[in-house]
């Protein structure tokens, strides 16, 4: 059975996002370096959000951290957290934690 078919029956039968058995999304969390206001936060949100691969993301003012899930197929942390920079929001990883299906 071609290996096509085969994943596609998968597919159908499971649910399955892909036969390679690579996680689909990935929790991660970051921290601001350099935190003033509320907008920052809000501005982080819309930047990262509009970034594909991207699926949730929130933002604690408190702990001025970021906790988003991105599927790892379509962008990195590396990617991410350069995006931040880039925009004039340094960041540092806390935790990443990969999943599978």
């Amino acid at each position: 059975m071609p290996k096509t078919v085969f994943c596609s029956l998968l597919l159908l039968l499971f649910g399955l996002a892909n036969c390679s058995h690579q996680p689909t999304k990935s929790p991660l969390v970051l921290s601001l370096e350099d935190f003033h206001c509320e907008n920052c936060g809000t501005d982080i949100l819309q930047i990262l959000r509009t970034r594909s691969g991207v699926r949730q993301v929130t933002f604690d003012e408190q702990s001025a951290s970021i906790e988003l899930e991105f599927n790892p197929l379509h962008t990195t942390p590396e990617a991410l957290m350069m995006l931040l920079s880039r925009e004039g929001y340094p960041v540092k990883r806390v935790a990443e934690v990969e999943t599978s299906h």
